[in-house]
């Protein structure tokens, strides 16, 4: 059974789950979700379930958009695409995208860095993304200025890890990346040492969450690049 407390303020509230703990922030109508770990990261170039029966079929708490992806089915990645031994996509050169998450499905860690210093480890998930939101619990904000859609006010997700562990993170208001950015620096969610990388935003933007219909947002969306928690 979830406890639902508040934490630091009347607006924002904790959803304590066995494999999760949602923090909401309902004025700026912030999601962040801590996890234990990714338990799916599927790339599916003709989808036909939604978010919300995808997470059914496959008996998933959650559902979150994951990535940027071009075309209009069959999809493809946007980028650099690694799924353990699997490769989906080459690296692309594009304003967007300088940067790569690396999530190692072993240690459960998450790692960072410019699409110039891409490895190929296995047992990781690998996607070209960006831009570089925050980096050591600081704005990056000459990577934001350089992207091509951050002055855009639109809904957000993002991928982010601390000291304390894994979050995804949804905006279902519309913001400025610099904004967003700003909302979960001062959150007070997130231990030191936080680092923040955009996955996608606008009408891509979409999360489902089985225990609690109240948070979900475009759970109706048919998206080819999906993370599922369990």
């Amino acid at each position: 059974m979830a406890s639902l407390v508040p934490k630091n303020s009347d607006t924002l509230q904790t959803i304590n789950e066995d494999t999760y703990t949602v923090y909401w922030d309902h004025h700026a109508d912030l999601i962040i979700v801590k996890i234990h770990e990714i338990s799916e990261y599927v790339f599916i170039p003709n989808p036909t379930l939604s978010l919300k029966e995808y997470a059914e079929k496959e008996k998933l708490q959650i559902v979150v958009n994951a990535s940027y992806f071009d075309g209009y089915g069959p999809y493809t990645p946007a980028g650099y695409l690694k799924i353990k031994d699997s490769l989906y996509s080459q690296v692309k050169i594009d304003r967007q995208l300088q940067y790569c998450f690396d999530y190692n499905i072993q240690t459960r860690l998450l790692k960072i860095f410019p699409i110039t210093h891409l490895e190929s480890p296995t047992n990781s998930i690998i996607v070209q993304t960006g831009p570089l939101l925050m980096q050591h619990d600081t704005v990056c904000y000459k990577s934001i200025e350089d992207c091509i859609n951050g002055t855009r006010i639109t809904a957000r997700t993002a991928i982010a890890s601390d000291l304390a562990g894994l979050y995804i993170v949804i905006s279902r208001r519309g913001y400025k990346l610099t904004e967003f950015a700003e909302k979960c620096k001062n959150s007070g969610i997130f231990s030191h040492d936080l680092q923040l990388i955009n996955l996608d935003g606008g009408s891509s933007t979409a999360l489902f969450i089985k225990e609690h219909p109240e948070l979900s947002f475009h759970s109706e969306k048919i998206l080819p690049i999906l993370i599922g928690v369990k």
